[in-house]
């Protein structure tokens, strides 16, 4: 929530459409240094989710489009590292939208092949990503209902660990994408695009902080 790794034996970067790859061993540094200790003296994390708190008071549909809000700056700036160390403090719904011959970290959600699967007009687009939200909600609820439910940092960890343990990120989304498709099926879509409109935001009421990285790969 898969990649590319050039075999061992190599010992140089292969620049391929604007893309690095890097070779196994660079891939392993650079999971580590993502995971390394974050050092915050300026108190950047905190400063950050009061913004996000702060901003989502002040939202109203009536002025503005909707509640996000973009994080953008260069790569290997820290903005995937930011949303790992928020991840101690709540709940997210992480999706990496990394292109799949990419070989940077974290890696491509497997869950972004199940969203970016093109569909056949905008409606079923907007359906697709509000059923996402919602079965994610979903199961985290379930996941909070359990006697010892995982607290937020292994919540995150889940979602992006495909490395570190072969088919966990898949485990981790499959119950994920059966609601989604039971959400779809239950859905009524052949109505004007105003009713369309007030049914999904009737079935997604909940707030829920969800992440999209790696956007510029995504056209």
């Amino acid at each position: 929530m898969l990649f590319n790794v050039p075999d061992k034996g190599e010992t140089k970067v292969i620049q391929s459409q604007k893309e690095f790859k890097f070779i196994s061993q660079e891939s392993q540094l650079i999971r580590e240094a993502f995971n390394y200790h974050f050092k915050d003296p300026l108190g950047i994390t905190n400063h950050f989710l009061n913004c996000l708190d702060n901003w989502s008071t002040k939202w109203k549909p009536t002025m503005y489009y909707a509640p996000y809000t973009s994080l953008v700056q260069g790569s290997g700036t820290g903005k995937s590292r930011l949303f790992k160390e928020i991840s101690c403090d709540v709940y997210i719904f992480y999706c990496c939208f990394r292109s799949l011959r990419s070989t940077g970290y974290p890696p491509r959600s497997s869950i972004a092949s199940v969203l970016l699967n093109i569909p056949s007009n905008r409606y079923e687009t907007i359906l697709r990503f509000v059923a996402y939200l919602n079965s994610s909600l979903l199961q985290l609820a379930e996941e909070l209902s359990q006697e010892l439910p995982c607290d937020k940092s292994e919540w995150y960890k889940q979602q992006i660990e495909e490395l570190e343990v072969k088919g966990f990120q898949s485990s981790f989304w499959s119950p994920i994408q059966k609601k989604m498709d039971e959400f779809v099926k239950s859905f009524d879509a052949s109505q004007d695009e105003e009713n369309f409109c007030a049914q999904l935001q009737d079935r997604l009421k909940s707030a829920v902080f969800a992440v999209y990285d790696v956007l510029s790969n995504w056209t």
